[in-house]
């Protein structure tokens, strides 16, 4: 794949961040969304359930290869690292990589596993979701599988880097957008919608019948989880201005696990909220949108970036007036980690060149 088909990969991309970030507006009640990149019931879900914190402390003795975790926190086929260059707005190279884990998981964390099984149709597609697996800052992944007999209609750029971004393209019996909501009924004030990332599993995924891996994380942590997960399909029918915008959703689904997070803390309070799925860093919208490196110092003296200039190591970033969340590539023992290192880059109001401060959360 050549630079010009990346950049028009991610521009796809670009423009259906924009899609979801109007969503995400109208879901976020008056907070500021950034980004930093028919029902078919299968099976009875119970609501309201009381959900049960599974700590994670204790797993270096202990690891399984599960199905779930073997394509959620694997390479999804596209190899240990993946790396990617695309062409910025002054004509310069921008590289990035990406490293993804080796799909093993503590015991202890495999038991957080839940099963979904809950399907809904539109537009000729069928989505059906697998295994679930959610954390106390509010993000978490979930399995499924995406069909139509005709084809699934996918940006291909994207989809040859393993992101799944959904054409649009006028014409063609295709989706508008995946989307996870929290909450359902009538009452549109209630809801609020999850930021996602879809990955394709590229060795078992056809044309017809995709397998992928939603990641997602919502504005208010676990609060979101609290009102339940749904499932939407958008689509229209039509063309142009008199296209008709249609959905179809799923049954409520109420997640009764959460796996538990640790939390570190600066000399000035600012807290980072560490699970083996993300990293949440309590901070004001200056300071989130300040920051450059967010890496985890472990106790063997080792790190692990989660992101930097040039390392992408999350699906995304999420952030909002209270902070930012990222939801990462490779699973965290976050009984490993001794503290969490913060890089800010601070402009100079003057004109001079940037200065870095580091923060450092035990």
């Amino acid at each position: 794949m050549n630079n010009d088909q990346l950049k028009a990969a991610f521009d796809a991309m670009h423009a259906d961040d924009e899609l979801a970030d109007r969503a995400l507006s109208r879901a976020s009640r008056g907070k500021k969304p950034r980004r930093r990149g028919a029902a078919k019931p299968l099976t009875a879900v119970v609501a309201g359930c009381v959900a049960a914190v599974l700590a994670t402390g204790g797993v270096a003795y202990a690891v399984v290869n599960s199905d779930f975790f073997a394509q959620a926190w694997g390479n999804h086929g596209q190899g240990r690292t993946q790396t990617w260059s695309f062409l910025g707005d002054d004509g310069s190279t921008i590289s990035y990589k990406r490293d993804f884990g080796d799909g093993t998981a503590p015991v202890e964390l495999s038991e957080a596993v839940e099963h979904v099984g809950l399907s809904v149709e539109g537009n000729g597609y069928t989505l059906e979701l697998g295994d679930i697996a959610v954390d106390e800052n509010g993000c978490g992944s979930v399995t499924f599988t995406l069909s139509n007999p005709n084809g699934v209609a996918l940006f291909e750029p994207a989809a040859e880097v393993g992101e799944l971004v959904l054409s649009g393209a006028e014409g063609e019996q295709t989706l508008d957008l995946i989307a996870l909501r929290f909450g359902d009924g009538d009452d549109e004030a209630a809801w609020s919608f999850a930021d996602t990332r879809e990955m394709i599993e590229k060795e078992s995924s056809t044309k017809t019948e995709i397998h992928g891996t939603m990641y997602f994380a919502g504005f208010g942590g676990e609060a979101d989880l609290e009102k339940g997960l749904t499932w939407v399909l958008n689509w229209h029918e039509g063309e142009g201005d008199s296209a008709e915008q249609c959905t179809a959703q799923t049954w409520r689904f109420n997640p009764s696990k959460r796996v538990a997070s640790k939390t570190f803390t600066s000399s000035d309070g600012v807290e980072a909220k560490v699970s083996p799925f993300s990293v949440q860093i309590s901070a004001d919208p200056v300071m989130s949108d300040s920051i450059r490196k967010v890496s985890l110092v472990l106790k063997d003296g080792t790190e692990q970036v989660i992101k930097d200039d040039g390392v992408a190591n999350n699906y995304f970033g999420l952030g909002s007036d209270e902070g930012v969340t990222w939801v990462s590539t490779q699973l965290i023992d976050p009984d490993s980690v001794g503290s969490v290192h913060v890089e800010r880059r601070i402009l100079d109001n003057n004109g001079g060149e940037p200065q870095l401060l580091s923060i450092t959360l035990e």
